[in-house]
């Protein structure tokens, strides 16, 4: 339904309005905590949450501009995970933030953030290839300053370099695929209705490559092999904090966008068979993703090969042969990529926490943890089993709903495949449990954790974190059902 009513787009122009007033409230800060901006940008976040909510249970779907921009209940829904997360990186990184000087020359570093989340709201909500690709602009461009915000750290340069030449790449083999196919459909739509003569077989050619093109330039963001090279470097590069939003709120974006093209465009995308090719990218991403991470040392390169891991999962929860499967299909890759934001939370906000005078940079600095700190321990546990995907924690029915998906499409040897790879990827999660918990903690002197004693606020907010990963584990059925209502509703 079109509909130019702009309370449709009340939280990109709310987002946008109050990340102006707080760079003109950090502007006349005196107070070099920057505890008005910080606090002013989680109020933000709270309103926008507040009016997406309203929107997602009582405003009917719509689009507005056209099809610029869509708002149904599927984005509302993962605007508000975005919002929710990024509140939750905001406050573990508070501290952070302060004692290794990202805010010493102002607190443009949350304006920054709260502009890239803008990206990824307009991405959500995208119904065009030009909606779509200002977008990720607008989400990759903040980030690259954030990377790069601490400008005496030679290895956030370097790191920012490197996402932002090949991400510069990756936007230009985007936008290559976009003209392509604009000569072809002559329109910047959503392929869904296109009409093209099954005769002109140059044209289907053609259509082909450009839907290559945007796949490549899409995968890319989310790090699926074999365009994957750049997300090691650049999370191990990163401050902690940064590569916590880099691994959760950009990935939930870049997924909304494929299900909305795979979704509703089902009928355009079946002129060749997508399922092989999402296959070889997940189970070749599945491969070198936990392969590699069992051979690292560095715990954030370790995480990123995890994430490689886990977003080949995601791909293949959209492998479907019929519509009606596909609507299951997208539930299980949403429900997947949610219960991986959570665990991610909770693992780099122990790390965030833990990081005081020198960063937890490598998986022995958590030798001895628990003794150190048998909470922050206990959190590593519950998230690294869950992210292994070992009953009875959410992981594991994450990737249950993962392997019912593809088994109910045929796919049996892609799910022996899979839990091959799985088995393997637990592995370099039982390592850090077993650092965590067995080895003597004196022959760590890397990473100076603090003690229990330390009441930092987050603290209490990280246990919020560890509360709903338990209680989605005991009741997993909630967020898959709710998942599932709403993939049914939008697609």
């Amino acid at each position: 339904m079109q509909d130019n009513n702009f309370f449709l787009i009340a939280p990109e122009i709310t987002l946008l309005f109050l990340s102006l007033v707080i760079l003109v409230i950090d502007i006349f800060s005196i107070d070099k905590d920057r505890f008005l901006t910080f606090t002013a940008s989680l109020l933000t976040l709270l309103i926008l949450s507040i009016i997406s909510l309203f929107q997602f249970k009582y405003c009917p779907s719509g689009s507005i501009f056209g099809s610029l921009l869509i708002v149904d209940i599927f984005s509302q829904f993962l605007k508000i995970i975005s919002y929710l997360i990024t509140f939750l990186i905001l406050i573990y990184s508070k501290s952070y933030v302060k004692e290794f000087n990202m805010i010493g020359n102002g607190g443009e570093l949350y304006v920054l953030l709260l502009l890239s989340l803008l990206g990824q709201m307009v991405m959500i909500s995208s119904g065009n290839f030009i909606s779509l690709y200002l977008g990720i602009e607008l989400m990759s461009l903040p980030l690259y300053a954030i990377i790069a915000i601490r400008r005496n750290i030679l290895i956030n340069i370097e790191a920012s370099i490197k996402y932002f030449v090949l991400g510069s790449v990756a936007s230009g083999v985007f936008l290559y695929g976009i003209s392509v196919v604009y000569g072809v459909t002559n329109s910047l739509d959503f392929p869904g209705e296109i009409s093209i003569n099954s005769n002109e077989i140059v044209n289907i050619r053609v259509l082909i490559l450009g839907f290559m093109l945007l796949v490549s330039g899409l995968i890319f963001k989310l790090g699926i092999v074999p365009f994957h090279m750049w997300l090691p470097d650049v999370y191990q590069g990163s401050p902690t904090a940064v590569t916590l939003f880099l691994g959760t709120v950009p990935k939930i974006a870049v997924f909304a966008v494929i299900a909305r093209l795979f979704m509703n465009s089902f009928e355009c995308f079946s002129i060749i068979n997508w399922n092989y090719l999402l296959i070889s990218f997940a189970l070749l991403s599945l491969c070198i993703g936990n392969i590699t991470a069992i051979m690292q040392k560095d715990l954030k390169r370790m995480l990123a090969y995890s994430a490689i891991s886990h977003m080949g999962f995601v791909l293949l929860g959209l492998v479907s042969k019929d519509h009606f499967s596909g609507n299951i299909a997208c539930s299980s890759s949403m429900y997947y990529i949610i219960v991986y934001a959570l665990n991610t939370l909770a693992i780099f906000g122990s790390i965030l926490l833990l990081s005081k005078g020198k960063e937890c940079v490598y998986i022995n600095d958590l030798i001895g943890l628990k003794k150190h700190n048998s909470l922050l321990a206990f959190v590593v546990l519950v998230s690294m089993l869950s992210l292994a995907g070992i009953p009875p924690f959410i992981g594991f029915y994450a990737k249950l709903s993962i392997f019912n998906v593809l088994i109910s499409s045929g796919y049996i040897i892609v799910s022996v495949i899979a839990v091959i790879f799985s088995l393997i990827g637990a592995f370099y999660y039982l390592r850090v449990i077993k650092v965590s918990y067995f080895d003597d903690s004196k022959a760590s002197q890397n990473c100076l954790v603090k003690s229990e004693n330390d009441h930092d606020f987050a603290l209490y907010f990280l246990l919020i974190n560890l509360s709903i990963i338990i209680i989605l584990s005991l009741f997993p059925d909630i967020l898959l059902n709710l998942c599932t209502e709403i993939s049914n509703r939008s697609f």
